[in-house]
């Protein structure tokens, strides 16, 4: 990211709160980025179209949408997207509900520190990119233990119980 602008997609429906959160990103960002608003999901969505971004800053409640169901429509449309949500809201279940439904992390907007949110933003896509390389190798297992043309079974170790078992070891086992 060092070589290239950090593109923030930042959807807010509050022209003040995102007018102070641009220009924290302006000052302490060291080096390119490139900060695009949206004071609504549809907007969002339009500009989702046009241009891939490296992390979303996001309001969950706006004119189109609210609450969880944000970050789920957001999550539909850009799944490689990584999320850090600003909220209002400072109840722990609905943390908990925020981060259940896909986003990397969320800050409450009364608390937001210059450079709080700068490291929360680039953690928010290191965390992602660590996320979609865990799913892109356990993908590769899979494919490697079901191509496999001998019996393989994972075991779980202290119950000695089967836990996966590829389609030759089934063979195998239905043979016997």
């Amino acid at each position: 990211m060092t070589d290239k602008a950090m593109r923030i997609l930042f959807l807010e429906d509050d022209p003040d709160f995102a007018q102070l959160i641009k220009e924290m990103v302006d000052q302490y960002i060291l080096g390119p980025h490139k900060l695009l608003h949206a004071g609504t999901l549809k907007q969002a969505f339009a500009l989702l179209e046009k241009q891939k971004f490296d992390v979303g800053l996001i309001d969950l409640h706006l004119p189109d949408s609210a609450g969880i169901e944000t970050i789920i429509r957001l999550r539909a449309q850009a799944p490689q997207l990584p999320m850090v949500v600003l909220t209002g809201q400072k109840e722990e279940e609905f943390a908990r509900s925020v981060l259940d439904a896909g986003a990397q992390e969320f800050l409450l907007k009364e608390e937001v520190l210059p450079t709080l949110l700068i490291r929360v933003l680039k953690y928010a896509i290191e965390r992602k990119q660590a996320e979609i390389a865990l799913k892109e190798s356990e993908h590769r297992q899979k494919v490697i233990l079901e191509s496999a043309q001998v019996g393989i079974l994972v075991i779980e170790p202290k119950s000695h119980t089967i836990v996966e078992a590829n389609p030759a070891a089934l063979a195998s086992l239905a043979n016997r």
